[in-house]
């Protein structure tokens, strides 16, 4: 086990380093709001209940249609917006719609899957976190919290993918 400078552990185990956050450590605030975008319900339903149980987070609005999820973003100004957002659906476009509804909310993409051809592009356009299609509750419930703290996420399936598209750009600056 190692400790990270956020008081936070990682376990190496068989599989992958898990990374648990340590509340006291992380700089989050008491009470941390939380707009949802989804569109599929039971996938939210499930997720949503799960979120609304967990001491600090206050699920503020969720939502399985762009437009209403951001009209709540611009009423209730969270501190993040959790989005699943898929490719043809314009996801910059919507992305951007995020930041002028509420310019200081923190964004998370979820359901990426490992090769993602738009992810420079995404960092650019300043989301803070990603989780994976795959990955389990405890992650997106630790990558939550981290970009609440300040910290960007970039789960490690997608490290290769980013630096493919650095390379075919040229090394373009991401952010």
């Amino acid at each position: 086990m190692e400790t990270h400078p956020a008081g936070s552990h990682c376990y190496h185990g068989p599989s992958r380093p898990r990374f648990h956050p340590n509340p006291e450590r992380l700089a989050l605030p008491k009470r941390i709001s939380l707009v949802m975008l989804d569109d599929s319900p039971p996938a939210l339903y499930g997720v949503v209940s799960r979120l609304r149980a967990q001491p600090g987070l206050d699920v503020v609005a969720v939502s399985g249609r762009p437009a209403q999820a951001l009209r709540r973003t611009h009423e209730v100004k969270p501190r993040l917006a959790l989005l699943h957002i898929p490719r043809d659906r314009g996801r910059l476009a919507l992305v951007s719609a995020f930041h002028r509804a509420a310019p200081e909310a923190l964004l998370v993409l979820m359901g990426l899957a490992p090769v993602h051809r738009d992810l420079a592009s995404l960092i650019r356009a300043r989301i803070s976190g990603f989780v994976m299609a795959d990955a389990e509750f405890g992650t997106l419930l630790t990558t939550l919290y981290l970009v609440a703290a300040g910290m960007k996420v970039l789960p490690p399936e997608l490290i290769g993918s980013l630096f493919r598209q650095l390379h075919a750009g040229g090394g373009r600056r991401v952010a």
